[in-house]
């Protein structure tokens, strides 16, 4: 045995004295100490440590009643060097070690899952990492985390200030388990959720399930529905509310994703979808052709978020389905045809102007016509004779 049973006894006899003391009687020093070798033990000799310390089940006993004292306690600087230390050894019992971590989720996941909720935030961090280990290799972790609302709003928002283990855990999490986390959380924390998912987007080390972006696409035809639902009625004056901000959240999230090669496909191939798409780009642009209606198109950027022009989080709509468009037509002759056969050119072509409602729709409308040019000669001449009707002076650019 590495741990060696001498070795073995003075861990014992030492935390069994420990644990019946109050905390102030604690032998804050030692203890450190202890756990600080019991932590390295486990990172430097690894299943032989683990193996040895596991078959103890007193001392993590002990250990686990000091830790939680400390967890309920307003802690000394060398007291919450305990707390952090002992998370440390935890941390890498479990590592590589699915036996222990089994053996640490049975008796002991409610006790850990309290010291994410530290004010320490090192603490919070560590125990992150704890849950990020068991994570690994018990799918029991995951639906535990998926269930628990103020559990997932915690690694929201620190995944949301970049804590390390925040964000790993919530990246594990999410690749597979959207839905369930989208589902339990509240509008407040949808917004971060989306934004951390459109990060997760970009990075090749994370997968994310086809069921995943799947989910998202119809979450984008309920969201786009409830805008324009929400949205019908000629009056400007209507307030933000953070409902709308989460379907605008969603949105992004579906532009992110058509530029994403690795998941473009899921939408670009749906012909449904893309329709979809379209028709709403059609109806946006009808309804602006009024000008008491939302969606109209405004000169003066500076009036936007005034008394003048409240500020709406629809603002920016219409440059989103053009950057959609534009993205899913790259190079795909399928998807440029049915843009013209749907008579959406002339749409593109006017967003060339400027609208202070939707900063940067006229980049993102030139973006849109070079997709569309490119090796398709109907589109090609579709284009000319929509650019034949536009008055180029108003939109400010050099073609």
């Amino acid at each position: 045995m590495l741990v060696g049973l001498l070795h073995m006894e003075s861990y014992l006899c030492f935390f069994r004295k420990q644990q019946h003391l109050d905390i102030n009687d604690i032998d804050a020093e030692l203890c450190l100490n202890y756990l600080r070798e019991l932590r390295n033990k486990c990172a430097e000799n690894g299943s032989i440590a683990q193996t040895d310390i596991i078959a103890n089940p007193k001392l993590l006993e002990y250990c686990f009643d000091i830790f939680d004292k400390l967890h309920n306690y307003n802690c000394s600087d060398i007291q919450i060097k305990c707390l952090r230390v002992g998370i440390q050894f935890i941390g890498n019992l479990l590592v590589d070690n699915p036996l222990n971590k089994a053996i640490i989720f049975v008796n002991y996941y409610p006790t850990i899952r309290k010291w994410i909720f530290n004010k320490d935030k090192v603490v919070a961090n560590y125990t992150e990492m704890v849950l990020y280990n068991l994570l690994i290799d018990i799918e029991d972790v995951r639906d535990a985390i998926c269930n628990d609302e103020h559990l997932l709003e915690k690694i929201v928002v620190d995944a949301e200030e970049e804590m390390e283990f925040g964000m790993l855990l919530l990246e594990k999490l999410t690749g597979h388990s959207f839905p369930l986390l989208y589902n339990k959380l509240s509008d407040k924390y949808r917004i971060n959720l989306l934004k951390f998912f459109r990060k997760c987007l970009l990075e090749e080390s994370i997968t994310i399930s086809v069921g995943c972006i799947e989910y998202i696409k119809e979450l984008f035809k309920q969201a786009f529905e409830q805008l324009l639902d929400q949205t019908q009625c000629n009056s400007i004056e209507q307030t933000d509310n953070i409902t709308d901000r989460v379907h605008i959240e969603i949105l992004n999230t579906i532009s992110r994703i058509t530029y994403t090669s690795n998941y473009k496909s899921v939408l670009d191939s749906d012909m449904d979808f893309v329709s979809f798409i379209l028709d709403k780009l059609l109806i946006i642009q009808q309804r602006g052709c009024d000008r008491t209606n939302i969606f109209s198109r405004h000169s003066d950027f500076h009036e936007i978020g005034t008394s003048q022009l409240p500020y709406h989080p629809v603002y920016g709509v219409k440059t989103i389905l053009v950057q959609i468009v534009g993205n899913l037509c790259y190079r795909n002759k399928l998807i440029q045809d049915k843009i013209r056969d749907s008579n959406i050119i002339p749409v593109i072509v006017d967003c060339f102007k400027f609208d202070a409602k939707n900063p940067y729709i006229t980049q993102w409308a030139i973006f849109t016509i070079a997709n569309l040019s490119y090796n398709n000669e109907e589109n090609q001449r579709a284009i000319s004779v929509a650019l034949a009707g536009t008055n180029m002076k108003d939109c400010n650019i050099g073609l």
